[in-house]
């Protein structure tokens, strides 16, 4: 097999060059980078996670291991592909990330779900065997069984998961930034008068930290521009969350509604109603492609996975196991994505324009 030796040679640079531009290291130049890849990839060269961690050992004193395997466990209290919605792990283009990047820098790639296995401690026994050292948690948030004690064993990140305090090491999308963003490109249109619909959540803090920053968001609308609807947080009763909805729309009449895509489609378009917004903005299930579903964050599920991927192979690398004393946290700002919904001028209502004079 082509070393990092045969790379260098080729292109008349340092092995460390090499080393260091083939794990996308900012210190190396763009272009130098790009050569590196290119040559490695006329060689074929396959990075070696095993040689990487036998040389962590030779010059930082870190205990040898050989593993070049690592799992993916979706983890929280989905039990079939329906009820998580999307398919078994998460968003698609997240996984698709997962498995390329990992395949980049030399690992294998397992898929679990915690709720496949009688407990956490059956499927850590499993990955022991399987000789994993690594594992990437995606999904839900977990159950009420899951013991930390479960990561003593192994260097781990979450990712594609929203945590006021990770019990780990974890990449998420920075839904902060999502809901100023959201309601800043709103404005911009012209809406006035915008309203937060919020459903429950299996992962409330999700929605806590949507609602904190909403809350402070309209705080500061309402001293600008006048009141705002209050936030409406949905019941946990399915059967009556429709009635919540219409009733708190009809009330409010609301410029603009920053919402889920599912509570558009299933309440939104309803006959009955009045009126409709003119604006509305998908805060996340808005899907992936080039023409979004409707107006408002594309969260980047794609970078997170190749996130969460790069920080693993770190952890492996210097040999970090165990529940970390002081977890880091990436996160990852969302995009805005118009369609076909909200964002466009023509789309604001009289009523909105008549306010603005």
């Amino acid at each position: 097999m082509p070393t990092l030796s045969d790379i260098a040679a080729k292109l008349g640079c340092s092995t460390a060059t090499v080393s260091l531009a083939l794990r996308d290291d900012r210190r190396v130049a763009t272009s130098t980078r790009d050569r590196v890849r290119a040559a490695a990839k006329v060689l074929g060269y396959v990075p070696n996670p095993s040689l990487a961690a036998l040389a962590v050992r030779r010059w930082g004193r870190a205990p040898l291991s050989n593993e070049s395997l690592i799992a993916v466990v979706l983890i929280g209290i989905e039990t079939s592909r329906e009820q998580l919605g999307r398919n078994y792990f998460g968003e698609p283009e997240m996984i698709s990330t997962v498995k390329s990047r990992a395949a980049q820098l030399g690992y294998a790639v397992e898929m679990h779900r915690l709720s496949d296995y009688r407990s956490p401690e059956t499927l850590r026994r499993i990955l022991t065997a399987r000789g994993i050292r690594g594992v990437l948690f995606t999904g839900a948030h977990p159950p009420a069984n899951f013991d930390l004690s479960f990561l003593d064993d192994f260097a781990s990140v979450m990712f594609g998961m929203t945590f006021a305090r990770p019990f780990t090491h974890a990449i998420a999308s920075d839904w902060t930034a999502g809901v100023q963003l959201a309601i800043r490109k709103l404005r911009e249109v012209g809406y006035r008068r915008i309203g937060l619909a919020l459903r429950p959540y299996s992962l409330r803090e999700k929605r806590d930290v949507v609602l904190s920053r909403a809350l402070l968001e309209f705080d500061q609308l309402s001293r600008d521009i006048g009141p705002q609807p209050p936030v409406l947080l949905l019941s946990d009763n399915e059967a009556t969350q429709r009635v919540e909805f219409l009733d708190w729309f009809r009330r409010e009449r609301p410029d603009a509604v920053l919402a889920s895509n599912a509570l558009y489609h299933r309440w939104l378009g309803d006959a009955t109603l009045e009126a409709k917004p003119p604006g509305f903005a998908c805060l996340y299930n808005q899907g992936t492609g080039s023409t979004p579903v409707l107006s408002g964050l594309h969260h980047p599920h794609a970078e997170e996975g190749r996130e969460a991927v790069d920080m693993l192979d770190h952890l492996l690398r210097y040999r970090l196991f165990g529940v970390p004393r002081y977890p880091m946290l990436i996160l990852l700002s969302p995009t805005w994505q118009d369609g076909p919904i909200a964002h466009q001028p023509g789309l604001v209502s009289k009523r909105t324009t008549r306010s603005r004079r």
